[in-house]
């Protein structure tokens, strides 16, 4: 047993109570080294060790450990690994959990962190796994909804500024995801407020400054993708509702193919039944481009996103060839809607979003 304790008599005192340093010219070593064990294996049930324990308190930066892993070789060549903190656990079959590292934390606030990482992560089995049993949870209800949130978030390409915050350590090359201040207009509840601390050296010098900025939960995207997904395949399935309707109303109509309408000419040929929207996401002043592949009666209709109508916007007999339509979306709210073309019961819907 060996313990070091110093009083605190004198109010000058600082540094280390225990110092410890290993230099060697051999294969290696360790600097301080725990061992807490049973001299049997038969009396572990009843026992609790700590190889190594710290405790600190009562400082404006508080650290339990505090463990620090560089290179400092002048010499050519890598260092193959440089490790701050490795944790091993391991079980033969007898615990009931094994955990290699774990982080707790506990306070008021919205800065209280089990678990701060500034770089890179890495998983050889799978992903960060989620509490999600019913029995954790209150206020459970069905979330509706999700594709109009959707339509509303916009992804970006981007690259992070690692020149500029290099002791963030943030990851290099393009990157794709969204910016914080526009999803929180759309959904502020994943969106949070993230304080860093100043980093200081052992003397209390500041070697990088306090930050404030935002982060998000790319988790909580899922649920609402799912729910987009069910929202719009609903909408498909009433509209194949309504396309089905309208060819059983007029047998000799042949139904077309949704993304890319066929129409057959006298020839045999295959020609186009073509619609775009210029630009989508939509302006105030939108341009409708259809090409008529044979001559028909044609009908521009504009819909909600769950079908139903608001205008039709064209309705004429037209022959063969390109037309447009400048559609005027000022009066429309932020939101998704449907644009059709029908020409002679052939129908190619697109959709169209508002910001």
């Amino acid at each position: 047993k060996l313990e070091v304790y110093h009083d605190g008599t004198s109010p000058n005192f600082s540094g280390d109570v225990t110092l410890s340093t290993l230099m060697s010219t051999t294969n290696g070593g360790r600097a301080v080294t725990g061992l807490a064990r049973t001299p049997q294996a038969t009396q572990f049930n009843t026992t609790t060790f700590t190889g190594v324990g710290a405790i600190s308190y009562n400082a404006y930066r508080t650290y339990g450990v505090q463990a620090q892993a560089a290179n400092l070789a002048t010499s050519p060549g890598a260092a193959l690994e440089v490790i701050g903190v490795y944790g091993t656990a391991m079980s033969f079959g007898n615990a009931g959990r094994t955990v290699g590292l774990y982080g707790k934390a506990t306070g008021p606030g919205t800065q209280t962190w089990a678990v701060w990482s500034e770089g890179a992560q890495f998983s050889t089995t799978s992903g960060t796994w989620t509490t999600s049993d019913a029995a954790l949870k209150t206020g459970i209800e069905d979330f509706n909804g999700g594709l109009e949130l959707i339509m509303q978030l916009q992804p970006k390409r981007y690259s992070y500024a690692t020149e500029e915050f290099p002791w963030l350590n943030l990851a290099s090359g393009s990157q794709v995801g969204l910016i914080a201040q526009e999803m929180e207009q759309v959904v502020p509840e994943l969106v949070r407020e993230v304080h860093r601390p100043a980093e200081v050296d052992s003397l209390g010098n500041e070697v990088a400054p306090a930050m404030d900025f935002k982060a998000v939960n790319y988790e909580a995207l899922i649920p609402m993708l799912i729910s987009a997904v069910q929202e719009q395949q609903a909408t498909i399935a009433q509209l194949q509702a309504r396309v089905d309707q309208c060819c059983a109303a007029n047998p000799g109509m042949a139904q077309q193919d949704g993304a890319a309408p066929k129409q057959g000419t006298g020839s045999g040929e295959l020609q186009e039944q073509r619609l775009q929207i210029i630009p989508n996401p939509v302006a105030e002043l939108t341009t409708l481009a259809y090409h008529v592949p044979t001559a028909g009666r044609v009908v521009l209709q504009v819909a909600t996103v769950d079908g139903k109508p608001l205008a039709t916007l064209r309705e004429e007999m037209a022959q063969p060839g390109a037309y447009s339509y400048v559609w005027n979306t000022g009066g429309l709210a932020a939101g998704t809607y449907l644009c059709t073309y029908l020409l002679d019961g052939a129908v190619v819907v697109q959709r169209a979003l508002k910001l």
